[in-house]
């Protein structure tokens, strides 16, 4: 993978820095002029300039870790600007295997990262780089918009609520499109009130919004055409190393508010949410907990005489609480009680002869409001990619899962 991102920087590169030789634009120079010069390229919009002044420097073999990192993450967002986004992805990729980023840089890298697969309509890595983000930075407002609307778009609608929920807490820029991304929900979950009462806030937040005028107008039964949507608000990147232009968060052309599910696309996600998780109990701190860590007890086959004196003798032990998950698990299902989750369980286990002998434990999560769920999850996976292998073997089987942090 390698080879072939510094194959296809160099072709383009040498196209691009032919070109902008020819001009005398980059005349000899030292690097950090080269990147000086591009940055103020990428501010005044000549991208082609911009990308070949960052080519220059980066292909000097001259710069410094920290500002060779930041000069790639420019080229990246200038190549995003282009639409080129798997050029894009190949400098994040680059930039992101030098060690010389903030963790707040890196998050920001990823999530940018992630825009540029989700636009390739690449989900399952969209993902993946929108929830490591969220391990560098909780509150990466933006990350929390992003991957609730993957979420929602794969049918797991209370995860993405409890997303949406999130992207607000921590100020997400634009709060009138999140409160539209939570109606679309409800109205999937049949909760046509909490819809209205989204949308209102939309409005409250932003009067002429036209997203949100239109799917009130359709709940109150006036012809609307679709929601087209808008763009996409993303994050600055904090000043680079060594006093050069900061790296910058891509176009917010770049995603759109609609959900690719909207326009036919297949969705990459599984776990739909049961209809019954649409249960708001009194609001309450989101917890998780382990209840169980392998296959559910059968129904006791002694006589029922046998079981009263069982009954009658002293009280069992206290049972010690459950161990504590670390790492990465793959989520397989998810149901609102405990019996509910290991039925699921059952049937998957009965259809797909990839699951035989696999002991999943069930995750209590309490999200607050939006219920209490109970999630059906293999462990013991000591990485994200170790689970995302396991994930994708079982999708390989027709298994639909998705990868999760223990703690999430």
């Amino acid at each position: 993978m390698r080879t072939r991102s510094l194959f296809l920087a160099t072709v383009c590169s040498a196209f691009l820095a032919a070109s902008a030789a020819a001009s005398g634009t980059f005349a000899a120079t030292s690097d950090t002029e080269l990147v000086t010069a591009a940055y103020q390229a990428l501010q005044a919009g000549d991208i082609e300039t911009a990308i070949a002044g960052f080519s220059k420097a980066i292909e000097s073999r001259g710069l410094a870790p920290g500002v060779l990192a930041n000069t790639l993450l420019n080229r990246a967002h200038a190549y995003q600007r282009m639409n080129e986004h798997q050029l894009a992805i190949d400098d994040y990729t680059a930039a992101l295997r030098i060690d010389a980023m903030s963790g707040e840089v890196r998050a920001l890298a990823l999530y940018n990262r992630g825009l540029s697969y989700q636009r390739l309509q690449n989900n399952t890595l969209a993902m993946e780089d929108f929830t490591s983000a969220l391990f560098l930075n909780g509150q990466f407002s933006h990350a929390y918009y992003s991957r609730g609307m993957l979420l929602r778009d794969a049918g797991q609608y209370l995860f993405a609520l409890a997303d949406f929920d999130k992207a607000l807490r921590y100020n997400y820029p634009d709060p009138a499109r999140v409160h539209v991304a939570e109606a679309m929900v409800f109205e999937k979950l049949q909760r046509l009130p909490d819809a209205r009462a989204a949308l209102e806030k939309a409005l409250a937040a932003k009067p002429d919004y036209e997203p949100a005028q239109r799917r009130l107008a359709a709940l109150d039964g006036v012809p609307a055409p679709a929601v087209a949507g808008d763009e996409i608000q993303t994050a600055a990147v904090s000043p680079a190393p060594d006093g050069l232009p900061a790296a910058q968060a891509p176009s917010e052309a770049l995603m759109v508010e609609e959900p690719a599910a909207a326009q036919g696309s297949a969705k990459q996600f599984s776990d739909r949410v049961p209809s019954g998780e649409a249960a708001a109990p009194a609001a309450a701190p989101a917890t998780e907990t382990v209840i169980a860590v392998e296959t559910v007890p059968e129904e006791p086959s002694a006589p029922a005489a046998q079981v009263e004196v069982a009954a009658a003798g002293p009280a069992p032990a206290e049972e010690p609480p459950p161990p504590k998950l670390t790492g990465w698990t793959v989520q397989l299902a998810s149901a609102t009680s405990e019996d509910g989750a290991w039925s699921s369980w059952k049937k998957m286990q009965g259809r797909y002869k990839v699951l035989a002998g696999k002991e999943p434990v069930v995750v209590r999560a309490d999200l607050g409001a939006k219920g209490v769920f109970y999630r059906v999850r293999l462990v013991g996976f000591d990485s994200q990619s170790e689970a995302g292998s396991a994930c994708a073997r079982l999708k390989a089987k027709g298994v639909k899962c998705f990868v999760s942090k223990a703690a999430s």
